[in-house]
């Protein structure tokens, strides 16, 4: 009777596990589908501003370093 009621626990835990699993992965995707356009923004400037400072450094004839 006490190993049916062990077994009976550690299966809701299982069970109780994966729906909490599941329950963020959800959350997580309509977060994600909601801020879209704002994350997309962000990785654009983010990239643009890389670019520009690689740019900026080439462009500028900065010549510390490269053993040249």
């Amino acid at each position: 009777m006490l190993i049916r009621v062990a077994r009976s626990r550690r299966g809701q835990a299982v069970v109780e596990y994966i729906l909490l699993t599941a329950l963020t992965a959800l959350a997580t995707v309509a977060i994600f589908k909601v801020f879209r356009a704002d994350i997309s923004t962000a990785y654009k400037k983010a990239g643009q501003a890389l670019i520009s400072g690689v740019d900026e450094g080439i462009s500028g004839g900065n010549s510390s370093g490269g053993g040249e």
